[in-house]
């Protein structure tokens, strides 16, 4: 068990701490975690751009349109929940990565009008009671023929799914809701 604990923790970690290649950075114009994007090159088995040459930002093809917030809850649910998974056995390192995930539930699913950062529930349709996955990426110069989709509810519930488990785990390491030590 602690070297699948280990693997899923070095797995996540990278993406959490700036070290992968495409790494996630914040967008000011949106308020979002989006991702760098990769040129990936079959040779090298690596990128062949590097931050902050970011193509994800200008090429909605780049990463299922990621820097466009397509897809963000399916694709940030699965790093909130390793986060979780990993933090369950690992409570000093949920410490240490708190903020980076929080940013990430900030960008799917920020309760807060009082945010500067990021938008309310950027994917998620209260009027409706679905998520949207579309983002604003464009095609042929126009937006989605069928509008913003769902595409995978299942990704989203377990993406709001990982959000709660996140949070569950992290009241506990935080000593039952006393939360992070304040500065």
């Amino acid at each position: 068990m602690r070297e699948a604990i280990a693997h899923l923790r070095d797995g996540v970690t990278v993406w959490l701490n700036g070290s992968a290649e495409a790494p996630f950075v914040y967008d000011e114009k949106w308020g979002g975690m989006v991702n760098c994007g990769c040129s990936y090159n079959d040779k090298t088995m690596s990128c062949d751009n590097k931050y902050p040459n970011c193509p994800g930002l200008t090429d909605a093809g780049q990463n299922f349109g990621h820097g466009f917030y397509n897809d963000h809850h399916f694709h940030h649910g699965y790093h909130i929940y390793a986060a979780a998974t990993v933090t369950k056995f690992d409570p000093d390192w949920g410490r240490q990565y708190f903020e980076p995930v929080l940013s990430l539930i900030r960008d799917i699913a920020n309760p807060s009008s009082k945010d500067k950062h990021f938008p309310v529930f950027r994917h998620k349709d209260w009027f409706l009671g679905s998520s949207w996955a579309s983002g604003i990426g464009l095609i042929n110069g126009g937006p989605y023929p069928n509008g913003r989709n769902q595409e995978s509810s299942s990704e989203s519930i377990a993406a709001y799914e990982a959000m709660v488990l996140y949070g569950n785990i992290m009241y506990e390491v935080w000593g039952g809701g006393k939360g992070p030590p304040k500065p």
